[in-house]
């Protein structure tokens, strides 16, 4: 449920709050100063993240802390990392053997949450509407996903995004495009779910350039309504192709999210077009190339590539490998290896190694014709 900014006084009043965030974006963003002109200080505690993307052994820091400071409820304030944590400790609270149920995938057995309220200060993910968190254990990637993981409260604070720097700024737009442009194609997408894609596509191609350009309140409030059209899609129709092999790339290469994303969407676009054919759901596929072209005033996979590519460009997310400094011919194992099999269910076709060796090698529109 979304809440205004005017309305989070009375939700958390006479609460005893915990406050999960990142010392950077909570101070530089002006979160601080807002949250701070409506709850007292000395009912919260404020738990700044040290790790860049969420790792068991901190997850498990903060479970400790929640347990001794036995909060009402808690506060997720930033980027993907710290939602994440806030999304998981409210189920995971009271849960023995967290290890064994992440790493087995074991049913959650929840009797007790903790009321979530998420403010983000990146507009990207939209984390604030989705059943899914991510955590590491070992550099190894599990994605959780739950109803009860959903937020209970999220608000949407458009200005504070907009003191984030550019490259944050950049990898994060990028990402709700990424997000939006697979869940358009997921085999898990239905009506609901393409509307959504669709309305945070627009926004986005819309809005960015005075977004990262002008920074006017305006464009800052469609990106943030882009980020949050991304998220629900997602919860419907999940990721696939790209973000499923990006995690070796944010990983070991310390790329953010978004960026590492952003190396192979106009691959896959490029892949899943040429070899529609192969298509799980062949009508599914064609509509879908149909409203994108449509939406991007394009009318072939290369004019379609080409768009996608220009924003790329002006955004300054370089993609080559060897820029990088990404060597594609010691990795491309490990690459593989590593890729989330789980997220790559949902392309809309069936890949095997082969194919993801050729989308991740010639992820330059100058190699597309190496992707057969």
């Amino acid at each position: 449920m979304e809440i205004k900014l005017k309305n989070i006084k009375k939700k958390l009043i006479n609460q005893k709050i915990l406050i999960i965030t990142g010392q950077n974006s909570f101070n530089l963003s002006g979160a601080r100063d807002k949250i701070f002109n409506l709850i007292k200080e000395e009912n919260t505690f404020i738990y700044y993240k040290k790790k860049r993307q969420p790792e068991l052994s901190e997850f498990l820091e903060i479970l400790k802390l929640i347990n001794k400071f036995n909060p009402n409820i808690l506060l997720g304030i930033g980027g993907g990392t710290s939602i994440d944590y806030c999304k998981l400790c409210s189920v995971f609270f009271n849960q023995k053997n967290i290890k064994n149920i992440i790493e087995k995938n074991l049913t959650l057995k929840i009797k007790k949450k903790i009321p979530t309220l998420i403010i983000p200060t990146t507009a990207g993910t939209g984390a604030e509407v989705t059943k899914f968190a991510t955590i590491f254990i070992n550099n190894k990637k599990f994605s959780i996903s739950n109803n009860f993981i959903k937020p209970d409260y999220f608000s949407i604070i458009p200005e504070l995004s907009s003191k984030s720097p550019d490259y944050v700024k950049a990898s994060s737009l990028m990402d709700t495009i990424c997000q939006s442009t697979e869940s358009l194609f997921s085999v898990n997408s239905n009506q609901e779910s393409v509307k959504y894609s669709l309305k945070s596509l627009r926004l986005a191609f819309r809005n960015w350039q005075k977004y990262m350009k002008l920074n006017d309140k305006k464009s800052a409030k469609d990106i943030a309504r882009s980020s949050n059209f991304s998220g629900k899609a997602i919860n419907i129709a999940k990721t696939n192709g790209p973000h499923a092999v990006s995690y070796y790339f944010s990983t070991y290469h310390n790329l953010s999210h978004g960026h590492a994303v952003t190396l192979t969407i106009n691959s896959f676009l490029y892949f899943n077009f040429i070899n529609s054919k192969k298509a799980k759901k062949k009508n599914e596929i064609k509509d879908r190339y149909k409203k994108l072209f449509k939406l991007t005033k394009t009318k072939s996979i290369k004019g379609l590539n080409l768009f996608y590519q220009s924003i790329i460009d002006k955004l300054g997310l370089e993609i080559n490998f060897k820029k990088l400094k990404i060597n594609l011919k010691k990795e491309m194992k490990n690459i593989i290896n590593e890729t989330n099999l789980e997220r790559l269910k949902n392309a809309p076709i069936e890949l095997d190694k082969r194919d993801l060796y050729k989308i991740v090698k010639n992820n330059e529109i100058k190699n597309f014709n190496k992707i057969k």
